[in-house]
């Protein structure tokens, strides 16, 4: 019986194919859109009723990358309402040592971000939770505080910022990244809840052992 043999063409084999890859790279400005915050002529007058909410660098807790819902209420300047916020925003402290992304959550219809902050809005391929986290990432931060100018308090210019190169994987993958940081999240504030609870009953052992004693 006569054996013949196939060319296995490179179409089945996969060579001459480039490899697939788990991400591509993209600056930040082809992702996102980015602005700075609302440039107040004059300091901020707080009203107690009415107004715009104003969230300003202080809200941006620089730890857990959350903002503060209680905010304060300024009257509305000329020609506020372009830089409203959105849900799904995401607030970067621009000035100091350390450079915070917080995504707004906030369903706040007339709330702006102070000058001191710049704002990103995420594009359709990216998750606003995701280039927060990327955002927040060690290197990510080293290499923004390696953008910042200025002789006083240093601050990062929209420009350098743009050109930041962020590692985009596909919007699954993105998907489980965030899954996994909040349940990450989730995880520390349980611990710092048992924490706080664990420290109130020891507090409390010895204050009954105290009392007895006297």
């Amino acid at each position: 019986m006569r054996h013949t043999t196939r060319r296995v063409t490179d179409s089945e084999t996969g060579a001459g194919r480039e490899p697939a890859r788990p991400f591509i790279m993209k600056l930040l400005k082809d992702i996102a859109e980015i602005r700075s915050g609302f440039p107040f002529r004059k300091r901020p007058v707080r009203v107690q009723t009415g107004g715009c909410r104003l969230v300003q660098m202080r809200d941006i807790d620089k730890d857990t990358g959350t903002i503060d819902g209680n905010l304060a209420a300024v009257k509305e300047p000329a020609n506020w309402e372009d830089h409203r916020l959105r849900m799904g925003d995401i607030l970067l402290t621009a000035r100091g040592p350390k450079n915070t992304a917080a995504v707004v959550m906030l369903d706040i219809p007339n709330a702006i971000a102070a000058s001191t902050l710049l704002v990103l809005r995420a594009k359709d391929i990216v998750f606003p939770f995701y280039l927060a986290w990327y955002l927040n990432l060690p290197h990510t931060r080293k290499r923004l505080r390696a953008m910042q100018a200025g002789s006083g308090i240093p601050f990062i210019p929209i420009d350098e910022l743009g050109n930041l190169p962020i590692h985009l994987p596909a919007m699954e993958l993105q998907e489980k990244v965030v899954n996994l940081v909040s349940l990450g999240q989730e995880e520390q504030v349980l611990m710092e809840l048992l924490r706080r609870k664990r420290l109130a009953l020891i507090e409390g052992a010895i204050r009954t052992l105290l009392n007895k004693s006297q």
